[in-house]
C-alpha cells in the first residue's frame, strides 16, 4: 500500500510541474486509451487467465482505482517528454529507459505486494513493455493527425473564419 500512495503522489506532483506539450485534447484521448489497453489486458491476463493480479485475487476497488491513475500518468508524463524530432535512436533509447523503468518498478510492486504472479514471469513483461510504448506512441500519432485533419477541414469549411 505504501508504494502505491508514494507512487500516486510522486507521479501527480511530476505531471503537475512538467511543462505540457501536448493538447487537451492529446491528453484526454491518449490517456482514455491507456486506460482501456490496460484494463484490458488485466481483464484477460488476470482475471480469465489468472496469470497476475493486484492486491487480492479478483476484482479490487483500490487496485482497480490504482490501475486506472497509473496507466493514465504514466501515458502522460511518457507522451508529453517523447523526444518527438530527436534521431530514431535517442527515440529507441527513450523508450527503452522506460521500459527499464517499468521492469525495475514491477519488481518493487512484486516485493512489496502490490502485484503477485501465478504463471506470468518478468521476463514476459520485459519483453512487453517496449511493444506497449510503441502502441501508445502510435495512437498518439493517430490522435495528433486526426485533430489536424479535422481543423483542415473545419478551416476549408469556414474559410479560415471563426465560427
Amino acid at each position: 500500500m505504501l508504494l502505491m500512495a508514494v507512487t500516486v503522489i510522486v507521479f501527480l506532483v511530476l505531471f503537475i510541474i512538467m511543462p505540457k506539450q501536448l493538447s487537451a485534447l492529446e491528453m484526454y484521448t491518449t490517456s482514455l486509451f491507456a486506460i482501456c489497453l490496460g484494463l484490458s489486458a488485466d481483464l484477460f491476463l488476470d482475471l480469465k487467465y489468472h496469470l497476475y493480479g493486484y492486491f487480492d485475487p479478483g476484482v479490487d476497488g483500490p487496485a482497480y482505482l490504482f490501475m486506472i491513475f497509473v496507466y493514465a500518468i504514466v501515458n502522460l508524463l511518457f507522451l508529453n517528454i517523447y523526444p518527438l524530432r530527436q534521431p530514431v535512436w535517442k527515440q529507441a533509447a527513450y523508450i527503452g529507459g522506460w521500459s527499464l523503468f517499468s521492469v525495475l518498478y514491477e519488481i518493487a510492486a512484486l516485493r512489496t505486494g502490490l502485484l503477485y504472479y501465478r504463471g506470468w514471469k518478468l521476463s514476459y513483461s520485459a519483453a512487453l513493455y517496449p511493444l506497449l510504448f510503441l502502441i501508445l506512441l502510435v495512437h498518439f500519432f493517430l490522435v495528433r493527425r486526426l485533430a489536424a485533419e479535422e481543423e483542415r477541414r473545419f478551416d476549408r469549411k469556414t474559410g479560415g473564419r471563426t465560427v
